[in-house]
């Protein structure tokens, strides 16, 4: 991103395009100006293994939840700074 903060991933999907097992697409947005950004990632282990991970669905809540805090951190921290 063009600001330089962090970004923060938040899905990860299976790229079914490609005969290719390991490929996935992950969304990040950026924990500053909130932009998103799609990167193709490969995954030389699901590769190897000629199967695709499966993330658990509690894996993925834990990720969502993690990232949705950060944000409200963050926003807290700015509104406390604004309030001051």
């Amino acid at each position: 991103m063009a600001c330089g903060a962090e970004m923060i991933l938040i899905t990860v999907s299976d790229d079914v395009s490609l005969p290719v097992p390991g490929f996935k697409h992950h969304t990040y947005v950026c924990s500053q100006c909130h932009d998103t950004e799609q990167r193709l990632v490969f995954n030389k282990r699901d590769e190897e293994c000629g199967i695709e991970a499966a993330s658990s669905p509690s894996s993925t809540t834990r990720t969502v939840y993690a990232s949705a805090q950060s944000f409200v951190n963050a926003i807290r921290a700015k509104v406390d700074r604004y309030l001051g």
